[in-house]
């Protein structure tokens, strides 16, 4: 770590050491970590990165943190944060973001530019790098319908730049999600608005889609969004394994899901009926979101083992061939409890 401090201290890149990053995470959780760099461009970033790969020490990428399980209980080695990394740049029929930026902002960037093809990325809340990792989308859209290229850094601390076809991008995953040694420092998009909508056109479907992201995500509580990444109704999947379970599901579907009872509820829409079923049928011990059962959500009073031990149960409810969207962060770890083991080995 030496050898990174002395390249943070030589080229004026932030860094703190010792740092309980708890209050800095989305979820509001997180124990100390050695040394959190936070580069403020992309040369710095790049460097850092080079460096750290040159050097084979072991670092985790962080972004906004919105997808990410930082463990109270567990000290961590080297962070890199893209967090402050949030240049622009724009020519011709492109826009280069750095990775730390937000993407609900470059939303609302399009929308200024009369850009369509971004709208269903609204209210996603994790930078253009977390994105591009997980191929965020949502509404039918993903964010890579408009990339152009990566820039990176690949796995011997090279900068390269890679068309879009390179990633391999598909539902919820990409090259970046499964080689984690490469570090996206900006990407190109497309500015052409290949539906010829207009700015008000834009900004109708983007409300549109704000509205709907209400009625089913968590807002009150620090939450990591769905815990997994399906396409399916997940009470109706959870509940389909025994006539009485099936039964109910169906019957509560009927009775307080159609469409006068949801224009009812439409201020304050809930899940806590389907989550009481939940309950009745299986054991589930976790302060769930009245939204869904599928979010995880940090209430202040849950431990790392509350929420691991809720994971693996719901993993075990789903009992499909699904994965764990939420990334519980423990490859970096230097100190990792017992109890915390056991349910991550």
């Amino acid at each position: 770590m030496e050898t990174l401090i002395n390249l943070c201290n030589l080229n004026c890149i932030p860094y703190k050491e010792k740092h309980r990053i708890k209050y800095e995470t989305y979820f509001k959780m997180g124990g100390i970590v050695n040394l959190l760099i936070s580069p403020v461009n992309i040369k710095q970033l790049a460097d850092v990165v080079s460096e750290a790969k040159k050097r084979n020490i072991k670092y985790k990428l962080i972004g906004f943190s919105s997808n990410l399980l930082i463990l109270d209980s567990v000290e961590y080695g080297v962070f890199i944060s893209t967090k402050n990394v949030t240049c622009i740049n724009e020519e011709c029929n492109r826009i280069d973001v750095s990775s730390g930026y937000s993407l609900s902002e470059l939303v609302r960037l399009m929308l200024l530019r009369g850009v369509s093809g971004y709208e269903g990325l609204e209210g996603i809340p994790g930078s253009i790098g977390g994105a591009v990792v997980m191929n965020a989308g949502a509404y039918g859209y993903e964010i890579s319908d408009k990339i152009i290229d990566v820039t990176f850094v690949d796995s011997v601390g090279r900068v390269r730049t890679k068309p879009r076809e390179y990633f391999d991008f598909r539902f919820r995953t990409s090259i970046f999600k499964t080689n984690t040694d490469l570090c996206i420092l900006s990407v190109g998009f497309d500015l052409e608005n290949e539906n010829g909508l207009s700015k008000s056109e834009i900004a109708n479907k983007i409300e549109v889609f704000h509205i709907a992201r209400h009625s089913y995500q968590e807002f009150s509580y620090p939450n990591l969004g769905s815990m997994f990444s399906t396409r399916q109704d997940m009470y109706r999947e959870i509940l389909r394994h025994g006539v009485k379970q099936k039964f109910s599901y169906w019957f509560l579907k009927l009775l307080i899901k159609n469409p006068l009872v949801k224009r009812f509820n439409r201020k304050k829409p809930t899940n806590n009926i389907f989550n009481k079923l939940i309950f009745n049928f299986y054991e589930v011990d976790y302060p769930v979101s009245h939204k869904s059962i599928n979010i995880l959500i940090n209430n202040g009073d849950v431990t790392d083992v509350d929420i691991l031990k809720h994971m693996k149960n719901m993993q075990r409810l789903y009992k499909e061939n699904t994965c764990i969207e939420n990334e519980i962060c423990i490859e970096n770890a230097i100190i990792i409890p017992e109890d915390i083991k056991s349910y991550i080995s």
